[in-house]
């Protein structure tokens, strides 16, 4: 039986909590995971709608293919994407991380919002800024968007290689370069990227000015989130509801 769990919170969200329902899920208990147990990802998916307050009739999740592609709550509950569209109520859903950068958007001018699993090649992809997008042509207004990047790997933890690097430029404007990254102290062909930073700059260039970036990442809080750099196989989620139908 779950019987503790800590709680993640966000200002911007709290704002909408006649709303929305939210949440981001720490260890112990975990959502997902290599060969994990179907029973217990069961168990602990409910667990974790009940502590969210939200329906545990269903829940909508994807099979993560670090891909640009997304699904609404209103048509599946699950599907190989790494975004969903929360676009009716009563209808949780949920994406999985452990390193990779979770998203979520909600547009209170249409009561929408969406999900979003951005690993590095899902942010060279433009996924978060693609969902802004979603949610602009079902008739929000991006300026009134509100915008919460949920804890992921930190800048010093994530090493990477030239050829990500320029991907991770190439999505971008180029104003922004040189922000988001750093050359390996002890290594001279690799490098060191703040992923959750390339997506507020992809979210800022899309219009979004509403933004709250959670301060904490997953190598350095060990005790509270899961890291596959860190060697977990655990994944914590990150979870909308919408409370009730546009009015």
């Amino acid at each position: 039986m779950i019987t503790t769990m800590s709680k993640i919170e966000s200002v911007l969200l709290n704002a909408y909590a006649h709303r929305l329902r939210y949440g981001f899920s720490t260890k112990p208990h975990f959502v997902a995971g290599v060969e994990a147990d179907t029973s217990v990802l069961d168990e602990h998916r409910q667990a974790w709608l009940k502590r969210f307050a939200m329906n545990t009739d269903k829940l909508a999740f994807p099979i993560q293919v670090h891909g640009n592609e997304y699904f609404a709550v209103s048509q599946a509950q699950h599907g190989e994407v790494d975004a969903i569209l929360v676009d009716q109520p009563h209808s949780p859903a949920v994406v999985f991380s452990a390193d990779c950068t979770p998203v979520i958007l909600y547009a209170p001018d249409i009561h929408q919002g969406a999900v979003v699993h951005c690993g590095w090649k899902s942010t060279a992809l433009g996924l978060a800024p693609k969902m802004v997008n979603v949610l602009r042509e079902a008739g929000a207004d991006v300026s009134k968007m509100i915008v919460v990047i949920a804890p992921a790997l930190s800048l010093d933890g994530f090493e990477i290689d030239a050829d990500v690097l320029a991907q991770l430029q190439a999505s971008i404007p180029w104003e922004a370069q040189g922000l988001w990254y750093r050359k390996a102290f002890n290594h001279s062909s690799k490098f060191h990227a703040d992923v959750p930073f390339v997506n507020e700059l992809q979210l800022r260039h899309a219009g979004v000015r509403c933004l709250e970036r959670l301060a904490m990442a997953t190598d350095t809080h060990p005790d509270l989130l899961w890291s596959f750099r860190s060697g977990d196989w655990q994944r914590q989620g990150t979870f909308l509801e919408l409370c009730y139908s546009r009015v």
